[in-house]
């Protein structure tokens, strides 16, 4: 069994952008993006690590969520994210110098790409990093949710104490109060309380009217995020072969060039730092060969 760690990418990006841009001025995106990561690597001392993004591969398409629901999303600031992203293609590539593995999805998200690797890795055990409420439906028997900012490890044992709903009813509770982050509205005059109520009581279609079930049924297709390859089947060969084109390497030469490319001192002037957190297996390897060589 082996350790992975499945980061959020995109939700880091965002975070670190704001501590830069309020707290941290002095301090790069790229290096506060990747101090987390080193972070998360310490924490959990994964085998692997993958970085799911937002990028889609096949620029231009629509996925079925915004297809579905025009208002879906709607109220993010697009200007706002060109800063942000803006940053994306440097970070990429820093992380692929440490051995980490970027992966973007086709015409679907970076929640899609989390919930396939999870799925595809079942047996593995796997923490993923996100401040995203919509990724609590990953939690199992072998997935975690790492919570950066509440510093909470979700995991099966302590899932209803942490969110107050059961495991079991969570996406269906979503389902019927909806989801503010992303524009999706909730069943009419249905709220927490009374979502809980009907989830206990029983079959939710013989509680609602035919209109209002079917709202909850559209959302479930929004939020249960292991129905996205059912519109999107083609997902799943854009993610495998990805998978099949990484190579587990880091390469400390190629980091601090690119170090020296993006203009990232701080990390250069700290290299054993990052040596003893990344590169331990590449040091290990050389003097393998070294002394095989003798």
């Amino acid at each position: 069994m082996r350790n992975i760690l499945l980061i959020d990418s995109n939700n880091l990006l965002h975070r670190v952008f704001w501590v830069h841009k309020s707290y941290a001025k002095n301090a790069s995106v790229p290096h506060l993006f990747l101090n987390s990561i080193k972070k998360y690597y310490n924490m959990f001392e994964p085998d692997v690590t993958y970085l799911a993004w937002d990028s889609k591969i096949f620029h231009g398409e629509t996925n079925f969520r915004k297809e579905s629901l025009k208002e879906y999303k709607a109220t993010r600031d697009r200007a706002q994210d060109d800063d942000i992203y803006q940053h994306e293609k440097s970070i990429k590539s820093l992380c692929e110098s440490l051995g980490m593995h970027n992966i973007c999805p086709g015409v679907l998200e970076a929640d899609d790409v989390l919930y396939w690797l999870s799925d595809h890795f079942k047996n593995d055990l796997k923490t993923v990093v996100s401040v995203d409420k919509d990724l609590i439906q990953l939690v199992n028997e072998n997935t975690n949710v790492f919570s950066p900012i509440k510093e909470v490890l979700i995991t099966m044992d302590n899932f209803e104490e942490i969110n107050k709903i059961s495991k079991d009813h969570f996406i269906s509770h979503k389902a019927l109060v909806g989801d503010k982050s992303d524009n999706i509205f909730g069943v009419p005059r249905i709220g927490d309380k009374t979502a809980k109520r009907l989830l206990t009581e029983g079959s939710v279609k013989e509680k609602l009217s035919d209109e209002n079930y079917g709202v909850y049924t559209k959302n479930l297709d929004l939020i249960d995020l292991s129905r996205a390859l059912n519109f999107h089947p083609n997902e799943e060969k854009v993610y495998k072969e990805q998978l099949d084109a990484f190579e587990d390497t880091a390469d400390v030469s190629n980091f601090k060039s690119l170090c020296e490319e993006y203009g990232l001192k701080s990390i250069l002037n700290s290299m054993e730092d990052w040596r003893g957190t990344f590169f331990k297996n590449e040091f290990i390897n050389r003097l393998q060969a070294f002394l095989d060589s003798k």
